[in-house]
């Protein structure tokens, strides 16, 4: 049995059964970028039974990857491009056409191949919960791990706890931040792209500029003002995992705007 199924929404095959789940996206000003919550407080994550890697894979136009037969469970989430998905448990069959935006997930028992439709590269983010040894040898244009199970430890360790995981986007001549948090610690991983890394101390003792490019982490604390900047000539974008989850309801809880003489 074949479907068809075009969709912005999220994508999850279970047993071929889709249903639909909720992205929570936010579009602030141009000067804020773009901000996509990934996962929040992690109900949809530990779906998976336990969050142990974090790789980042790209598909070159017309590109595909393919595995026979999957043995973990992962949630992945396509930040950008169009894939199509032929994904298949037992006899049942599925195609999907999965749009920037999705997340879809990946159990053990599927069989799937992906392919890139658009005229640009497209990239996806794995959350998995098992740990794969050989990702950067696959099929795959390109497949970067972020972070194994131990790495993912030393998060918790060093942020205090894991609550949260949100996409940036940032234009070239957009900027983020520009403000300081009392309590909230992030760990960025860029992506994609440059960024340049303004940070000072709320006490004005300190300052200093650092750039990022596509590939490093790095540390934002609690007390620190920072500003992060696009002066590239293409998007970048980069993945945030911090120690406290979003309020809708207070969304500037935590924030602190810095004062003229800081950034």
């Amino acid at each position: 049995m074949q479907k068809s199924l075009k969709t912005g929404l999220i994508i999850t095959l279970e047993m071929g059964l889709e249903k639909s789940l909720n992205l929570r996206q936010h579009d602030n000003s141009a000067k804020n970028g773009q901000l996509i919550e990934l996962f929040r407080g992690f109900v949809e994550l530990n779906s998976i039974g336990g969050l142990k890697q974090v790789i980042i894979r790209t598909l070159t136009p017309k590109g595909f990857a393919s595995n026979r037969y999957n043995n973990k469970k992962s949630i992945v989430y396509l930040a950008k491009g169009s894939l199509t998905a032929k994904l298949g448990v037992g006899d049942n069959e599925s195609i999907v056409i999965i749009q920037q935006g999705s997340k879809f997930n990946l159990i053990p028992g599927i069989k799937y191949t992906l392919k890139n439709n658009s005229s640009d590269e497209a990239l996806f983010i794995e959350f998995a919960n098992t740990l794969d040894e050989n990702s950067a040898n696959e099929v795959y244009e390109r497949a970067v791990e972020l972070f194994k199970n131990n790495e993912l430890n030393n998060i918790n360790s060093l942020i205090g706890s894991l609550n949260q995981i949100t996409l940036h986007t940032l234009k070239p001549g957009e900027f983020g931040g520009n403000h300081y948090h009392d309590s909230k610690r992030e760990l960025m991983c860029l992506i994609k792209g440059n960024l340049s890394v303004y940070q000072k101390s709320v006490n004005g003792n300190a300052d200093f500029t650092f750039y990022a490019n596509e590939g490093n982490k790095f540390f934002l604390w609690q007390g620190i003002t920072h500003k992060l900047t696009n002066e590239g000539k293409v998007d970048a974008v980069f993945i945030e995992f911090s120690n406290l989850a979003f309020d809708p309801k207070n969304p500037m809880n935590d924030v602190r705007k810095a004062s003229s003489n800081q950034c």
